[in-house]
């Protein structure tokens, strides 16, 4: 019975020696220690992901102030923008995705262990350096008893704009009515004389500047037109004077507003035909026939409702490839002259 005794204290020992080599008791709590990694490495808008953008844009990170800052092109759309975002392993970012970067935004990094970090991100945008005057108008000009808008010809490469105001108007008081670049700025603004040219200078976002000359021309009067026919052939027999009215003058024909429709100037001493000659849109019939015109004015091409052109028995030798452009042409004198060529363009005129 001792020895029996004996034994089983002697095992009793080697069970609870092998369960102390086993390790811990099962219930026992081992302690994991989470990550507390909570930075913003990357942050940037990419062109493939925002349509608002041609190129990418990468964002600069201040790291110890929580600063983010980016700046995108003049005139991007920054209110829905996709950004890229990298942040730390096993951290999440709130907001993420799409943003309105209209005003200062912030973006909250939070780790595994809870802890948190506040980045804000600025997008700048870039200034423009567009100062181009886009369109030059004067409104409501009154032409023929009907109020019209007046545009002005723009030559943005020599930077000058051209405008034609109708006979008689006052151009010592016109405000323009202009439309500029976006982000530009003008000077001057309001009323002004343009009896002189005009310079107007144009500022853009980022501050450089253009300077666009104004110049404003009064067409002239159809009277004033026909005078300075007479003026140019001092020894012409067509016998008008400025002491007349147009009605009054001879081989004129007029239609219900005053505006001149025929001219017949058959062997009236005519040697030279101006240029103001192509003023006369209206007109529609044309003699010059019997006379010692060289040469027609490149702004013969002007008259656009002309039909009829007589130039029989003249001395021409050529004549101006403007001609092409009389597209209501139906008849064309050339007989009894020395022409020795006549211009290609002659084949435009459809309606001859």
């Amino acid at each position: 019975m001792k020895t029996r005794l004996i034994i089983f204290t002697m095992m009793l020992g080697l069970i609870f020696a092998c369960s102390k080599d086993d390790g811990p008791a099962p219930d026992a709590k081992t302690e994991v220690q989470k990550s507390g990694a909570k930075e913003i490495s990357g942050f940037a808008f990419r062109a493939a992901t925002n349509e608002a953008l041609t190129i990418d844009v990468l964002g600069t990170i201040d790291q110890q102030a929580k600063m983010i800052n980016l700046t995108v092109p003049s005139a991007t759309d920054v209110s829905a923008l996709v950004p890229e975002i990298v942040i730390s392993e096993k951290a999440v970012i709130d907001p993420n995705g799409m943003g309105n970067f209209d005003d200062l935004s912030s973006y909250t990094v939070t780790a595994e262990d809870g802890s948190k970090a506040t980045y804000q991100v600025a997008v700048i945008i870039e200034p423009s350096n567009a100062k181009q005057i886009l369109s030059f108008r004067f409104l409501a000009i009154e032409v023929d008893g009907v109020a019209v808008d007046i545009s002005g010809e723009i030559d943005v490469k020599n930077k000058t704009i051209n405008v034609t105001m109708p006979p008689g108007s006052d151009i010592t008081a016109l405000e323009p009515s202009l439309e500029i670049s976006a982000e530009a700025s003008i000077d001057p603004e309001g009323p002004e004389d343009f009896t002189d040219p005009v310079n107007y200078t144009i500022s853009a976002g980022d501050g450089t500047t253009d300077t666009y000359s104004v110049v404003v021309s009064v067409q002239l009067s159809q009277k004033e037109i026909l005078l300075l026919i007479s003026v140019a052939n001092p020894v012409n027999t067509i016998g008008w004077s400025e002491d007349k009215n147009l009605n009054e003058f001879e081989r004129v024909v007029l239609d219900g507003n005053g505006k001149v429709t025929a001219l017949h100037l058959f062997d009236v001493g005519i040697e030279l035909l101006p240029q103001e000659i192509g003023q006369l849109s209206r007109l529609e019939f044309l003699n010059l026939g019997r006379n010692d015109l060289e040469a027609l004015p490149k702004e013969i091409g002007q008259l656009s409702n002309l039909e009829e052109l007589i130039l029989r028995k003249n001395i021409f030798e050529s004549l101006p490839k403007e001609i092409g452009q009389l597209s209501n042409l139906q008849t064309l004198d050339l007989g009894r002259n020395i022409l020795e060529s006549i211009p290609q363009e002659i084949g435009l005129l459809s309606n001859l």
